[in-house]
């Protein structure tokens, strides 16, 4: 700026500009203060943002499904997933209805509309499968509403044995399944490559005659004898009370000592005298090897708040202290949480050019930006230059 700019710039009549541009432009403390500021939250919040290895998905579906065993496709598609269809398909903000029909199986998926609420349809949904009048069909159990969500696989262990029965193996898994979550960040672990279990009641024609017992009246009587039922509020001076029974049996033993039939003399005929319980699996066809032995896998999910990268390290933590049982191994079958370029590493070419590069970036000056045919040595200021030597090395 000359002295002739100057003398007009300091005349009174003269207007200076303001705003946030010209006041940094005039304290470059100020301004480096804010930049240092803004760097250090930067960095303290990206260290506490969750780390996924794919977007958050929305399906926007709710599921219906009704378990019939026994049931043939046509049974399903006639007295279950007919009867679903007909009662959803005009609720609001529904999209789409398809129905899947299986054998033991009739499967609903419900599409919304783009800008529907997902938590009210899901409530419409079950509101209007309640309503279906003798629904389930007594081929049928009762149904299941739930909304879809997409889970994100963080690590699936493989659970094996060349030696242990299926049993033994599934109890080996489950075990594995409550120490993943008994961990503090862990609350999505699920069971695959395995058969469910089941309670198979055998019941004996013979003595069902001799008592005169019915199918019916035994499986009312299996129904109500296996269930946790509250009862309500007992008030007192002293405060409530709330009275409950917990009744719900998961073992076969559990179910012999229920009394069909109890007399005034003291005769008292159980489940056990006119049936046979056993403790079993699902009749299907599934079978998991690993290594050509038999596993069962036990994956990890996460989230849509939670970090793959803190959950992957804390299973990674716990199993270098888990101790299975005898002849069962746990390893590590799928780990989402690695990278593709975990091992990359940089070549000694690669060290030479980048240090190259930042020693001549640290060199570069304005005179030598004007002078690019003229060498760093003879341009660059004495405070900046750099030799030769350096950059060869």
């Amino acid at each position: 700026m000359s002295t002739v700019d100057t003398e007009r710039a300091a005349e009174p009549g003269t207007t200076m500009k303001s705003g946030p541009i010209a006041y940094f432009a005039g304290n470059p403390v100020a301004a480096n203060l804010l930049m240092l500021f803004l760097i250090v939250g930067g960095v303290l919040s990206g260290l506490h943002l969750p780390i996924q290895h794919s977007p958050e998905l929305d399906l926007r579906r709710v599921l219906v499904t009704v378990p019939a065993p026994g049931s043939s496709p046509r049974e399903v598609e006639e007295d279950i997933n007919r009867r679903i269809e007909e009662s959803v398909v005009g609720l609001s903000g529904v999209e789409r209805v398809v129905a899947t029909a299986t054998e033991g199986l009739g499967r609903i998926e419900i599409e919304l509309q783009t800008f529907a609420d997902a938590d009210t349809v899901l409530d419409d949904v079950k509101n209007a499968v309640n309503r279906i009048e003798n629904f389930p069909p007594a081929i049928a159990e009762q149904p299941e509403v739930e909304l879809m969500r997409a889970a994100l696989e963080v690590m699936t262990l493989a659970v094996s044995s060349s030696s242990a029965s299926e049993n033994e193996l599934r109890s080996a898994a489950e075990e594995v399944r409550d120490e993943l979550l008994a961990l503090p960040s862990i609350s999505q672990v699920v069971l695959r490559g395995t058969r469910d279990r089941e309670i198979t009641i055998e019941l004996s024609e013979e003595e069902l005659r001799r008592n005169s017992l019915s199918i019916a009246e035994v499986s009312a009587t299996v129904r109500r004898a296996s269930l946790n039922l509250t009862f309500g509020e007992l008030r007192t001076q002293a405060g409530g009370v709330i009275l409950h029974t917990v009744a719900k049996r998961r073992v076969g033993k559990e179910f012999e000592d229920i009394p069909l039939i109890t007399r005034l003399d003291g005769t008292i005929v159980t489940l056990g005298d006119v049936a046979t319980v056993r403790d079993g699996f699902v009749d299907q066809s599934v079978m998991t090897t690993v290594d050509g032995k038999p596993a069962v896998f036990v994956r990890v999910n996460a989230s849509e708040r939670q970090s793959i990268a803190d959950v992957a390290d804390e299973i990674r933590s716990w199993r270098s202290n888990y101790n299975p049982r005898g002849g069962v191994s746990v390893e590590v079958w799928n780990d989402r949480h690695r990278l593709p370029w975990t091992g990359f590493r940089i070549s000694s070419a690669m060290r030479l050019s980048a240090r190259s590069w930042f020693l001549s970036a640290s060199c570069w000056c304005s005179t030598c930006a004007s002078q690019p045919g003229s060498p760093w040595a003879s341009c660059c200021p004495s405070s900046v230059r750099c030799s030769s030597s350096n950059l060869r090395n």
